[in-house]
């Protein structure tokens, strides 16, 4: 089969690819915010978008004046160890549904694709 085809084997793989870059980008703070409104409809995506935005949301905390600080090491850790795991999974494909993040952000976000 041609490479250049659409359904060739590489085509599908550069558009598998694309598909994890995104997902994974909903683990990159405010790039959550824009990987579920640009989510094309892509379920996949959508879930790793809520999931993002749900851990943006705790991060919030950090900026509440005397407050933010004495959190910063709980919050924040427990934030980035989380962004991790969602980021290293969307990257590789995997729809892991991170236990107390997900029905979380199945409570505030009701839609299944919310772009």
């Amino acid at each position: 089969m041609d490479e250049d085809h659409p359904f060739s084997v590489e085509a599908l793989k550069k558009v598998e690819k694309r598909r994890n870059r995104k997902a994974a980008m909903s683990y990159l703070w405010l790039f959550s915010v824009w990987s579920m409104l640009e989510n094309g409809g892509d379920a996949f995506v959508a879930m790793h978008a809520k999931q993002g935005v749900t851990i943006t949301l705790f991060t919030a905390v950090l900026f509440i004046p005397n407050l933010g600080l004495d959190l910063l090491p709980f919050v924040g850790l427990a934030c980035l160890f989380l962004y991790g795991i969602g980021f290293y999974a969307a990257i590789k494909g995997k729809e892991i549904k991170i236990p107390g993040i997900w029905e979380l952000s199945t409570k505030i976000f009701k839609t299944q694709y919310v772009g």
